[in-house]
């Protein structure tokens, strides 16, 4: 399990507008924005890819998008944050998504008057349900304002912190069994990442919080009241991942306990099975050094069966050493 930024795949900006209203859907690619607002219909405008900066920069010249916020759509590595500037509100998150690993990437969501724009550094699916609940006329997107698709796209986003969550429990739990049954210096160091990244997912999700009562708790201009409730909800999901995320933190920090106490375990063994041994030669040793003095009085130097007799006495020795150790279950 390893956290990694989404690459720039996109070789070009593409932009694709959704315009909807109660009764109708239009979708269509568009290279650059020059109709008018149409102040009956709502307008979700999608940019992903961001190398093409001119183009960006002309939608955003467009829409009178601060400068400030157009540095932060192509500064990609921003704390989520949200900033009102009283016509409009600029919001930065991180979003999550699982393709064989996890990744990452910064959106930037652009709401003033009927129209919403996001900017993706890539293009993924995660967006993909809001856009056929519209498509469908599913959950009443159509028939609310700018607000509610606010909200919509924050709870898919949110929708997919669970999933890097349920990823990260998935691994952990396999892991548990290979650390119990055979533990590896390699896995210490897949533990340590691990606990790495889920600080670096929770310190990208925790500010998240900090934005949905910001919205809440302020007057934003086009945020209509009885929206703001579902807020509530989406700030009930987040404490549930945050929650979940400090708990896999706990089970990651036990299993780099489970490692060394494992590790620990397999070290004293050995010293235990050391220890024997040498408790077994120590009396061996001895007894091989005192005829190994060839002084000339030490009648079993002559005698004929001294050697056999030495010998065997040194097995009797470790015969009985061994039956005592293991009658006191050394071993």
């Amino acid at each position: 399990m390893e956290l990694k930024a989404s690459p720039l795949i996109e070789k070009q900006t593409k932009m694709k507008v959704i315009e909807y209203a109660a009764d109708s859907f239009v979708e269509k690619n568009i290279s650059d924005w020059t109709q008018t607002i149409d102040a009956e219909k709502k307008y979700w405008i999608h940019v992903f890819g961001l190398t093409e900066e001119q183009k960006v920069q002309s939608l955003c010249k467009n829409f009178g998008i601060h400068p400030l916020a157009v540095e932060d759509i192509f500064h990609t590595v921003q704390r989520p944050k949200i900033d009102d500037y009283g016509d409009s509100l600029f919001v930065v998150l991180q979003m999550f998504h699982v393709e064989k690993e996890m990744k990452s990437q910064q959106i930037s969501l652009f709401v003033k008057n009927n129209v919403l724009i996001s900017f993706e550094e890539s293009d993924t699916k995660v967006l993909l349900p809001i856009k056929q609940k519209i498509v469908d006329n599913r959950n009443n997107i159509r028939k609310r304002g700018e607000d509610y698709l606010l909200y919509s796209l924050l709870d898919v986003i949110i929708d997919s912190y669970f999933e890097i969550e349920e990823f990260i429990y998935k691994e952990i739990g396999l892991f548990e069994n290979i650390i119990n049954n055979h533990p590896k210096k390699l896995h210490l160091f897949q533990l340590l990442k691990w606990r790495k990244d889920i600080l670096r997912i929770r310190k990208s999700i925790s500010p998240v919080n900090d934005i949905l009562h910001t919205i809440m708790r302020n007057d934003v201009q086009f945020f209509e009241k009885e929206n703001k409730v579902y807020l509530r909800d989406l700030t009930d999901h987040l404490l549930r991942v945050l929650d979940n995320l400090d708990t896999h933190k706990e089970s990651v920090n036990s299993l780099i306990e489970l490692y060394h106490a494992q590790a620990n375990n397999k070290m004293n063994e050995v010293m235990k099975t050391l220890t024997i041994m040498s408790s077994i030669f120590i009396p061996l040793s001895f007894i091989a050094g005192v005829y190994g003095m060839n002084f000339d009085n030490m009648p079993e130097l002559h005698a004929k069966m001294g050697y056999f007799f030495t010998l065997g006495g040194m097995g009797i020795v470790a015969i009985v050493l061994l039956v005592y150790f293991k009658f006191k279950k050394y071993f």
